[in-house]
């Protein structure tokens, strides 16, 4: 009888949670590796085996990147959480309250700087909700550094794929080589989806060639258009928007499909689960180039492996008191 009602309830559910359905994203707060607390949008109707995906923003902007992309990601079977990483300010109404605390207690923002947050929500995804895949995006500035997370942790496979909307050599700046991301890409041994607009022909073609053959890739750029930067191109009103949708169906369909997720019937616990493995250090791709010098011990990622302390989910807390962040560097026409 009680797996009857059980079934039952799922059949009523899946018209509600279908994937046609929008679903309200909860508010999450959980620690970055360097002990920063960072917000993030958690977008999960499906349960925990269904392909999650970990979105992260632009130069200057904030989860509210992903307001009308996470939605459409939901339709399609995939769980989501938009993380405002430290390096940020506002987009679509919503300020980066991760940018907001740094500059009230005094952190650096700069673009390397939101490593820390990028990898402290992988691991919060990985401990909490996802048990299935579960793929890095990055946008911009997070595209080049996930692509680096990527590489760096693949001995402990924290991500399971790479999406990278205008992924780019974008941190000479702060001390990296003006190859550190693609020296970066030619270690990638996950699927990987790069997008790009036409402007940004150099930066496709200089990735595109440091890939190893045997990696799983899709390079897309569109035809007949200009196209637009980071995952902007994905809002409806964008240019060529459809293009860029069907060449992200195309590769998450072909490695990360979810034919058919599960609909989460209440508000699951989060599911902690036990990871083992090596330390992290997120720096340069080979050991002894110049670039090591460079590298601040706010960058060094701790390990993850038996004992690694995981702050437990909260769900709706008190939000951090709006404020305005400090005003952050641009890097150039190209970005915006």
């Amino acid at each position: 009888m009680r797996r009857f009602a059980a079934i039952l309830l799922i059949c009523l559910i899946i018209p509600v949670l279908g994937r046609g359905a929008e679903v309200e994203p909860k508010k999450v707060y959980f620690t970055a590796t360097d002990g920063m607390k960072v917000r993030g949008d958690l977008y999960m109707p499906w349960q925990n085996d269904a392909p999650f995906i970990v979105l992260f923003h632009r130069a200057g902007w904030s989860r509210g990147e992903y307001i009308p992309i996470a939605p459409k990601l939901n339709e399609m079977g995939y769980n989501c959480l938009a993380v405002d990483q430290r390096s940020g300010s506002r987009v679509y109404g919503l300020m980066n309250e991760t940018a907001v605390l740094a500059s009230q207690t005094g952190k650096s923002v700069e673009y390397i700087d939101a490593v820390p947050d990028m990898v402290g929500a992988l691991q919060f995804v990985r401990d909490n909700y996802a048990t299935g895949k579960l793929i890095g995006w990055g946008s911009s500035y997070s595209a080049g550094l996930i692509m680096v997370i990527a590489t760096e942790t693949k001995d402990e496979g924290l991500v399971d794929g790479v999406v990278a909307f205008s992924p780019g050599d974008y941190f000479d700046r702060f001390g990296m080589s003006e190859t550190y991301v693609a020296d970066h890409a030619a270690q990638m041994d996950k699927p990987i989806f790069m997008a790009f607009r036409q402007v940004e022909k150099g930066e496709m073609a200089k990735l595109s060639k440091a890939l190893p053959k045997e990696t799983p890739s899709k390079t897309f750029i569109p035809e007949g258009i200009g196209g637009t930067h980071g995952s902007q191109a994905l809002w409806p009103e964008s240019e060529g928007a459809d293009q860029y949708w069907d060449a992200l169906k195309s590769f998450l369909n072909t490695y990360f499909p979810s034919e058919n997720p599960v609909p989460r019937t209440d508000d699951l616990p989060a599911k902690l689960r036990t990871r083992t493995g090596g330390g992290m250090n997120v720096g340069p791709a080979n050991p002894g180039d110049k670039d090591r010098q460079h590298i601040n011990p706010r960058y060094q990622v701790p390990s993850i492996g038996a004992g690694a302390q995981t702050e437990p989910v909260q769900e709706d807390p008190e939000a951090i008191p709006a404020g305005k962040p400090k005003e952050e560097k641009k890097l150039g026409p190209s970005l915006n």
